[in-house]
């Protein structure tokens, strides 16, 4: 309500005062946190929407009733409405300011691009930090089983995948600073500090392997206490879905 007390004579042409009162009944503007937003029905709403609210460029109704779908992050939902409001001021998808008004992500949130390319490739490295797994899950069952030797290849590749993926990782949490998204900079080292250390337990694990097949016994039981820190140290960490990562960067 600030934002277009302060900005409706510029863009709508005419002044706006705004009273908040949730126990009113007779209100000009309701708004409502709803599961599911029904489809608008004004050209450019033809998909499903985050919010919905009546364009109004004559006569304004006893009550306009503006729709925000639920669950989305507050950043997201503060801007909905924002843009919900334009639309009861009489202001379409084409009218200033752009930031707010338009129907399109990319106008509304900042460096739009490169949010949404992290957020894909957090989805392809969560997919490499399971095919790490995937070995690594196979290189353990080798060792219960005794097969030293054999053990040694899956934990190796374990250890490849797990470390691409921290590069990866690495590249993302810097994209995710340089555009001050300070909660996806703290999600993606969750995953990243996940990966470096499961990447250090599958290289020990193969060392430990290795020697084992050897029977380098003491040599063996070092690398084994390196692996078991390392698997220590990286339960303190998670790797969140990509829901989460999309949430932090604005996206959702």
């Amino acid at each position: 309500m600030e934002y277009w007390e302060a900005r409706s004579e510029e863009f709508a042409g005419y002044g706006i005062e705004y009273a908040f009162d949730p126990d009113r009944d007779d209100t000009d503007v309701i708004v409502e946190l709803v599961e599911n937003v029904q489809t608008c029905s004004v050209d450019g709403h033809n998909r499903e929407a985050v919010g919905c609210a009546p364009v109004i460029v004559g006569d304004a109704p006893d009550t306009a009733t503006i729709e925000i779908k639920d669950g989305f992050s507050d950043e997201l939902t503060l801007t909905t409405i924002k843009h919900e409001f334009g639309h009861t001021l009489g202001l379409g998808h084409d009218d200033d300011p752009v930031e707010i008004m338009s129907d399109d992500p990319g106008d509304r949130i900042p460096d739009y691009d490169l949010r949404v390319e992290i957020h894909e490739r957090y989805r392809e490295t969560v997919e490499q930090i399971n095919e790490g797994t995937d070995r690594y899950q196979r290189g353990t069952e080798l060792l219960g089983d005794l097969e030293w030797a054999e053990a040694v290849e899956p934990f190796e590749e374990a250890s490849e995948h797990y470390n691409t993926a921290r590069d990866a990782l690495t590249e993302m949490r810097e994209d995710a600073e340089s555009i001050d998204a300070h909660r996806a900079v703290a999600l993606l080292g969750e995953t990243e500090s996940f990966a470096n250390l499961y990447g250090d337990a599958a290289e020990s694990y193969a060392l430990m392997a290795a020697a084992r097949a050897d029977e380098n016994f003491a040599e063996a039981r070092g690398h084994r206490e390196d692996a078991n820190e390392a698997v220590g140290a990286a339960l303190e960490y998670d790797v969140e879905v990509g829901y989460s990562l999309a949430e932090a960067l604005g996206l959702q």
